[in-house]
């Protein structure tokens, strides 16, 4: 073969490498950002622990509960009593009963809100009591905003005093949410749990619906500071 054969056969060589590492390269990061980072597969629902790990919590006069899913971490929440003690008192009964344990979080929207609380991974199931919605369109003093991190309770349309054991997180922030829904406490503890989640979330319509083999389970909740 000729040396200007040679150098023509080196020169097509390389510009087939470059593309494939171009094209290949390119796939493979456009999939993690559009999937965001998944579920260590190393906290199972076997091994996890439900402990939140070396965290000073300073609010020890308010109650606290331990939010763990499986295969993400822990999200630690204070409770608000003051502005929602129907609600609040409701929601550490449940935990308390164990209600929440292998449940899963159904509906999933990046930058607005991750829910879960329904015994059916569909969004109509309840724990068979309803509360009061402890918000200002129904008559009560909730200052608390639907900002990110709050934790808030879900109800049935228009119900007003329909809210039982769904509850939701927010991602983002959802003012139009203020007044018409019960803010009870907020996450202090494991807000980059809540992004992992939301980011690796594959919802199959604008309702944020997961299929039941996607959602997230919650493995275990626990009252962790009870005042």
């Amino acid at each position: 073969m000729s040396k200007s054969k040679l150098i023509t056969l080196v020169i097509a060589i390389v510009l087939v490498v470059g593309m494939l590492v171009m094209f290949y390269g390119e796939t493979i990061f456009t999939s993690q950002t559009a999937e965001g980072p998944g579920p260590d597969p190393s906290l199972n629902e076997v091994e996890y622990s439900c402990q939140p790990g070396d965290f000073p919590f300073e609010n020890d006069h308010l109650p606290a509960v331990l939010i763990c899913i499986a295969g993400y971490g822990v999200i630690v929440t204070e409770l608000y009593p003051e502005y929602a003690p129907i609600t609040v008192a409701n929601f550490i009964d449940l935990v308390d009963r164990g209600f929440y344990d292998g449940l899963t979080l159904h509906r999933i929207m990046e930058g607005f809100m991750m829910q879960g609380g329904c015994p059916y991974g569909q969004g109509i199931g309840n724990s068979g009591e309803f509360i009061t919605g402890e918000f200002a369109a129904n008559g009560h003093n909730n200052p608390i905003h639907h900002e990110r991190g709050v934790l808030s309770m879900a109800r049935q349309g228009h119900d007003m005093n329909s809210a039982s054991s769904q509850f939701f997180i927010i991602d983002g922030e959802a003012w139009w949410l203020d007044n018409e829904f019960a803010g009870f406490g907020r996450v202090i503890y494991g807000m980059e749990v809540v992004d992992r989640i939301t980011a690796n979330s594959n919802p199959i319509d604008n309702n944020g619906t997961i299929r039941p083999e996607e959602q997230p389970v919650i493995s275990e909740m626990r009252v962790w500071n009870r005042p």
